[in-house]
């Protein structure tokens, strides 16, 4: 059969001269578009650029201040980020950024927000401090420290460290030698608890939940006296039901340790008397019967113990051991 002699498509000059102008036409506007597209953005970008640096300039320290005496922590986040987008070696914005953020971040009730508030705050205070803000930097010092407390336990080494910076530089606060005693606590270094929690109530002798935090680390030192004078100052004095109640526990508790089964009933018979749903109360109430030897009283009172709260552990023990 006769093969065709028609040539293929493509196969002429001519054809091939056209396909190729068709690439270099594609190919040109293409290039055109793109380049269109990045003036484009270079453009809005360098107004945007030139904008901020406007606004930038726009937001003085005074307007920082104003807006700091009025407790504004939102617009002050908002004016510092906007100077340190165009000049972010700045002292001044860093450090009330970072004021801004640890104090959003207390008023915060999600916790994973407030961790990362606390965390901006700190690395927006370390840049302040290293680049020097001598006016501040006692303050800055303290809330770096409080805010690595927020952090948590693995933080509370930096919380210590700068607090103690921020006392050796004159800085003094309500509640800065109770932060120490908390993390000194919480670090397991009971006598410098002990010796920050002494100076807290020094500074603030009207301070009844102090006086109970301090009652609670001195009842795991062992130092039973200062225990109840703390404790007991609390139970004859606060209005607070809950603060009141854990009073008359430890004191209750302090009692029937040291034989004292009537005085630690008549602290247990005043909680009850308030809160009949204490299961700690009927828990220490049944160890006073047994010390007492009325052991039916004492499984009574442990029973009732763990139907208020079945997972009250020390009761179950105690109804589980041989009489």
């Amino acid at each position: 059969m006769r093969q065709s002699s028609a040539p293929k498509q493509n196969s002429t000059p001519f054809l091939k001269q056209l396909y190729r102008r068709r690439i270099v036409f594609l190919c040109v506007s293409l290039a055109l578009v793109l380049s269109a597209v990045f003036i484009s953005r270079w453009l809005v970008l360098t107004h945007a650029r030139k904008k901020s640096v406007v606004q930038s300039e726009q937001i003085t320290q005074d307007i920082v201040l104003e807006a700091w005496q009025r407790k504004d922590y939102d617009l002050i986040l908002q004016k510092t980020e906007a100077v340190l987008l165009t000049d972010p070696m700045n002292a001044f914005n860093l450090a009330f950024y970072g004021f801004s953020a640890f104090y959003t971040g207390l008023q915060s009730i999600d916790g994973e927000t407030r961790l990362s508030l606390m965390h901006t705050s700190v690395m927006a205070l370390r840049k302040a401090l290293i680049i020097g803000l001598p006016e501040f930097t006692s303050r800055i010092q303290y809330v770096i420290g409080k805010a690595s407390f927020y952090r948590g336990q693995d933080f509370y080494d930096d919380a210590i460290r700068f607090l103690l910076a921020a006392l050796d530089n004159n800085y003094r606060s309500f509640d800065i030698w109770e932060y120490l005693a908390l993390a000194y606590k919480n670090l397991g270094e009971t006598q410098k608890s002990i010796d920050a929690f002494t100076a807290a109530i020094l500074e603030n002798p009207d301070s009844l939940p102090l006086h109970m935090a301090a009652a609670l680390v001195h009842q795991e030192a062992g130092n039973s006296t200062e225990t109840t004078k703390l404790a007991s100052r609390v139970w004859l004095e606060s209005t607070d039901q809950f603060l009141r109640e854990q009073a008359g526990l430890l004191l209750a508790a302090q009692s029937i340790e040291a034989g004292l089964y009537e005085t630690g009933l008549s602290y247990i018979d005043a909680i009850k008397l308030v809160n009949p749903n204490s299961a700690e109360a009927w828990y220490w109430e049944g160890l006073a019967f047994q010390g007492l030897n009325d052991a039916i009283r004492a499984r009574a009172a442990w029973r009732r113990a763990v139907s208020i709260d079945p997972m009250h552990a020390a009761s179950r023990i105690k109804l589980n051991e041989r009489q």
